[in-house]
């Protein structure tokens, strides 16, 4: 995304929770607590569980934004060290209720608080692009081992390296959509050919496509890629449209033909 949309810092951010502000916890403890937390999303199924150790991740990251932008966060710190603490005891539903506090705390402090948030709602939407991009075709493995660097960099607190890595996310995505995008660009003006051959009754908008090839032009890829998903959803209801109507003509005639013959 372009870098002008955030704020980025001179220097990575690790702040723990329990750190005091300025001082960073390098110890062994905390990367451990990190690399449990990972574990234990990525392996055991309790849902619970799983939502308490979403709000840990969400809170840190976001107390870690606020911290730097010099906002007081102590209390909510506070809340979040007894999410974990929950969470390490097994106590999920207890862990989660922090947890879900903690967030809610956070969410008033304005202004400060949604841009923190920001770039886990971008990475929420770059997920959804990339499964976008798959299912035109693309190959999205390289772009999806860069997100998961993302990933860890916001278990981590690491606002310049998650920065640093969405960017080269972004890049490897305009790069795959660049091969695959003219494929598919075939793909969907074959079928509106043979839509409009067969007359089908559909809502596809002659501009659609044009738009999509004034974005491919301009290297406006994702938005290309939002355009070709656009026609190609149309496409497919006007086809469900069609096979509908079929049935229902078909069916009338039944009818038809057994009122004739009673």
């Amino acid at each position: 995304m372009p870098e002008e949309r955030y704020k980025k810092t001179d220097n990575p951010i690790s702040i723990d929770a329990n750190q005091e502000d300025g001082k960073t916890d390098n110890s062994q403890e905390k990367i451990k607590r990190n690399e449990n937390l990972r574990t234990t999303r990525l392996e055991l199924s309790d849902p619970k569980m799983r939502q308490a150790v979403k709000y840990i991740i969400a809170n840190k990251f976001i107390i870690a934004g606020l911290s730097k932008a010099n906002i007081d966060v102590t209390s909510e710190r506070s809340m979040l060290m007894l999410s974990e603490s929950f969470l390490r005891r097994g106590e999920y539903e207890k862990s989660e209720k922090y947890g879900a506090q903690c967030l809610k705390r956070l969410g008033e402090k304005g202004e400060a608080y949604k841009s923190a948030l920001r770039p886990l709602e971008e990475l929420q939407l770059f997920l959804t692009m990339v499964k976008n991009a798959e299912s035109i075709g693309s190959d999205t493995e390289s772009v999806r081992k860069v997100l998961k660097e993302c990933e860890n960099a916001i278990e981590q607190e690491n606002l310049e390296e998650y920065f640093k890595k969405i960017d080269k996310a972004e890049k490897e995505m305009k790069k795959e959509l660049k091969k695959s995008l003219p494929i598919f660009k075939n793909v969907i003006r074959t079928q509106l050919e043979e839509a409009r051959i067969r007359k089908l009754d559909f809502k596809v908008r002659d501009d659609i496509f044009k738009e999509l090839d004034n974005a491919f032009a301009k290297e406006e890829y994702m938005i290309a890629l939002v355009h070709a998903i656009n026609c190609i959803e149309e496409i497919n209801k006007a086809r469900d449209d069609y096979a509908l109507s079929i049935v229902e003509e078909a069916k009338k005639k039944l009818e038809s033909v057994k009122s004739a013959g009673e």
